[in-house]
């Protein structure tokens, strides 16, 4: 034992950690880390609400909104209960089986699998009747509108041009997609081209022993 520590008692020898200069550097990371809320630090930290763009919190609520879909139970399936109920989900771009998961992967495309149900919608035959539906709307839409600015007088044709031209355009492109979601939500509710034909009752009468 050296000289310098021959005269300390006992219990000043026994692990003594202070007279080692790295082991305080130990014991105060130890007494930091057993404060509470003081964790372990995690690498993979989330960015800060207020550096975060619109398309990150758009992107991560999407994510959410996903994952909460998928943890619901699959056998709770809200049918529609009549035909126009299921034009409504079609309408509104839904799925008209489940109302949760989205109709369109895109803009006219829709999607091969429900996310939520699981429905194949690969069998629908909706072809070019949205677009027919879709005219036959802005034309019943415009007429009136066309026929009450051309009885105002002094309203000049180019001033004519430029109201009926945007107004005509925006209504036809803006019901093609509504007018598909409706489509295919008819043509499933019928079991049209290969679509199962479900009803609320089919659900419960399955269940039962």
């Amino acid at each position: 034992m050296p000289a310098r520590l021959a005269g300390l008692p006992f219990r000043t020898l026994r692990s003594d950690r202070s007279l080692d200069p790295s082991s305080r550097y130990v014991s105060a990371l130890d007494r930091r880390t057993q404060q509470p809320g003081n964790g372990p630090r995690r690498r993979g930290r989330t960015m800060p609400d207020f550096l975060q763009t619109m398309a990150d919190r758009v992107h991560s609520s999407r994510k959410e909104s996903e994952a909460g879909l998928l943890q619901k139970p699959c056998g709770a399936i809200d049918l529609p209960p009549t035909s126009w109920a299921a034009l409504m989900r079609g309408l509104l771009g839904r799925c008209p089986r489940c109302r949760e998961a989205r109709l369109f992967a895109r803009f006219l495309k829709p999607v091969a699998r429900c996310a939520r149900c699981d429905q194949d919608w690969t069998h629908q035959q909706a072809d070019d009747f949205p677009a027919y539906v879709s005219i036959f709307v802005t034309g019943h839409v415009m007429a009136p509108i066309v026929i009450g600015l051309t009885g105002i007088d002094g309203l000049s044709t180019l001033a004519l041009v430029s109201i009926i031209l945007p107004l005509t355009l925006i209504l036809t492109v803006g019901l093609i997609q509504p007018a598909k979601g409706a489509i295919i939500a008819l043509q499933w509710w019928f079991g049209m081209h290969g679509f199962k034909q479900e009803r609320p009752d089919s659900i419960v009468d399955e269940g039962d022993p």
